[in-house]
This record gives C-alpha cells, sequence and structure tokens, in this order.
C-alpha cells in the first residue's frame, strides 16, 4: 500500500515539475535549454535523495546528541 502511495506521489511530483516547465517556456519571452523528460526525471530524483538523506541525517545527529 506504501509503495502504491509513494509512486502517486513521485508522478505527480514528476507531472508538477514538467508541466511547470512547459508552463514557463510557453511564456515566449525566456527559452529554455532543451530538458528532456529524462533530465527531468534524474533531477528529481536527486532533489528526493537529498531531502532524504537530509532527514536522516538531522535524525542521527539529533539522537546522536541526545545519547551521547
Amino acid at each position: 500500500m506504501r509503495k502504491k502511495i509513494w509512486t502517486i506521489v513521485g508522478v505527480i511530483a514528476v507531472l508538477a515539475v514538467v508541466l511547470s516547465l512547459t508552463a514557463f517556456a510557453k511564456d515566449g519571452a525566456t527559452e529554455l535549454t532543451n530538458y528532456s523528460f529524462i533530465t527531468v526525471l534524474h533531477k528529481e530524483i536527486v532533489m528526493l535523495l537529498n531531502a532524504v538523506f537530509k532527514s536522516v541525517d538531522a535524525i542521527y545527529i539529533f539522537f546522536r546528541d541526545l545519547f551521547a
């Protein structure tokens, strides 16, 4: 069940990023570099992993300081 929820959240996040890039590109005054779907997906995964690792690091530091 959790895996399905995380999959849905991931798909929604990727679609939000893609839609925001396309909406920004339709402005006409600005030109974006040619981002492919793989590049957007890669950056999304990197941001997600950074957030997870920062959270785990903060929890580790909290418990280390609590018991040390």
